[in-house]
């Protein structure tokens, strides 16, 4: 098979995301074309399309499954905890990553956070998160998840970062995906940092 075409048969949509991260890091994001990223896993620009709709995608596609998560553990809450308790462990149940995956999430925040086309595309995806939580608000609330109180409840909550964890507890390195401070980035995940390693990223203000 000439390189090039066709779609190697190791070629997984979490390999084309790696790729495209490790491409995006060392050359940057505004400087490589979705042909870059093409050529590097030997497959045509029709076949990378399958797998992502845009090179945004690349980057954010893995944000579907946080919702997907999120959806899932809201679902899980007893009716008897109580609405703010109930979103709370399910930001920090949704938010809980193997440690074999924490380079990738960095890598992931630190293009979100300091690329301007990838903070603007972060609008869209905060939309979904809040339709997430207004669902769940409106079931609890008995009440259309459009309605005040619902759409209130999740601006609410996309204001409180919380910080997700390894399956071990282990919080030392952070890589949010949990919406951040609307006095911070209108990015899906907030900046990474070791507690006590030195000082914060630096993270644009938002008008959220």
């Amino acid at each position: 098979m000439p390189a090039g075409r066709g779609r190697p048969p190791s070629t997984s949509r979490a390999r084309v995301s790696a790729v495209a991260l490790d491409l995006f890091a060392r050359e940057g994001f505004d400087e490589t074309t979705m042909d870059d990223v093409a050529r590097a896993l030997g497959i045509g620009r029709r076949t990378l399309f399958r797998y992502f709709d845009s090179k945004n995608d690349l980057v954010w596609g893995g944000f579907g499954q946080v919702l997907d998560r999120l959806r899932g553990d809201l679902a899980r809450q007893p009716r008897s905890v109580p609405l703010m308790e109930a979103l709370r462990r399910a930001a920090a149940s949704s938010n809980t990553y193997p440690e074999d995956v924490q380079g990738e999430l960095r890598t992931r925040m630190t293009l979100i956070t300091t690329v301007p086309t990838l903070q603007a595309h972060s609008m869209l995806r905060y939309a979904e998160w809040r339709a997430v939580v207004a669902e769940f608000a409106g079931l609890r609330l008995r009440t259309p998840p459009d309605a005040v109180a619902p759409q209130a409840i999740a601006h609410a909550r996309r204001s409180r970062r919380q910080r997700p964890r390894s399956p071990s507890g282990s919080t030392s390195r952070r890589a949010t995906y949990w919406p951040c401070s609307t006095r911070r980035t209108g990015c899906w995940p907030a900046a990474s940092t070791r507690r006590g390693s030195g000082p914060r990223p630096r993270i644009a203000e938002s008008r959220c």
